[in-house]
């Protein structure tokens, strides 16, 4: 976990997103771990980057390597409601992934 130093305030309604970039995955075989990571607007502290290293090789992070970066996303919030019976679903019912294909 690497402290990129940045502190952020969001508005309500809104997220800020840590994407990979393309660069430090295909030269070094660095990439984020939970992309994208997600930090919503109750937050207050420091952004950090969970990097995970895919090669075989050291990788030194230094200050001025472009290593991430951050959408900031307008955030929608569910309404849940509580149901006794789903409706079907075209896909049908079935294990994680399940498309009803063979």
């Amino acid at each position: 976990m690497i402290n990129n130093g940045l502190y952020i305030e969001l508005p309500h309604g809104y997220e800020a997103q840590i994407k990979h970039r393309n660069g430090p995955i295909i030269n070094n075989g660095i990439s984020i771990l939970n992309s994208p990571g997600a930090t919503d607007s109750d937050l207050r502290a420091k952004i950090c980057i969970i990097l995970i290293n895919l090669s075989e090789e050291d990788f030194v992070i230094h200050y001025v390597n472009r290593i991430c970066k951050m959408v900031i996303a307008k955030q929608k919030r569910a309404l849940w409601v509580a149901v006794d019976k789903l409706e079907k679903a075209i896909r049908g019912i079935g294990d994680f992934g399940h498309t009803g294909k063979k």
